[in-house]
């Protein structure tokens, strides 16, 4: 028995393996693409950046940068909690807020929570973070245990 495929088989072939990959792309860059609201943080980086290229470190804090002002205007900002060996955040207060924005003289540290904390459920909950060594958003998580809380990249 002879097989035979016609040009119209093969075309609407490939046509149909075309429509699946754009599908496949379309899903992975709605995965890898941080929340709108993190558009909304743009002015801010900029301030950010332009006090490490006259002051060759970054500030000790964002608070006093007109963007941070706009930015606390309509989100909720928590800024890290400041000790004698820099910054730390809480669990509950990056869950609780819009933005988590860290600036030290050595870089910066951005969250933006996708999820909140639940306290009758898992240990972790999705969230986004933008870093001055990365200079990229990665999708990762924030988990949290008896002995403290970290960030760890999906």
């Amino acid at each position: 028995m002879e097989i035979t495929i016609n040009r119209k088989t093969i075309l609407w072939g490939i046509i149909s393996i075309g429509i699946i990959a754009f599908q496949i792309y379309v899903i992975h860059l709605w995965l890898n693409t941080p929340p709108s609201k993190a558009s909304q943080l743009i002015s801010l980086l900029n301030e950010i950046q332009e006090f490490k290229i006259a002051h060759g470190q970054y500030p000790n804090s964002c608070k006093t940068f007109p963007a941070f002002t706009n930015l606390s205007q309509n989100f909720s900002v928590y800024t890290g909690e400041q000790t004698t060996n820099g910054i730390t955040w809480l669990t509950s207060e990056v869950s609780n807020h819009d933005f988590t924005i860290m600036v030290v003289p050595e870089g910066y540290e951005i969250f933006l929570p996708v999820g909140h904390m639940k306290m009758i459920s898992f240990s972790s909950f999705p969230v986004w973070r933008l870093a001055s060594t990365e200079h990229r958003w990665q999708n990762g998580r924030i988990h949290w245990f008896i002995g403290g809380s970290y960030w760890s990249e999906n």
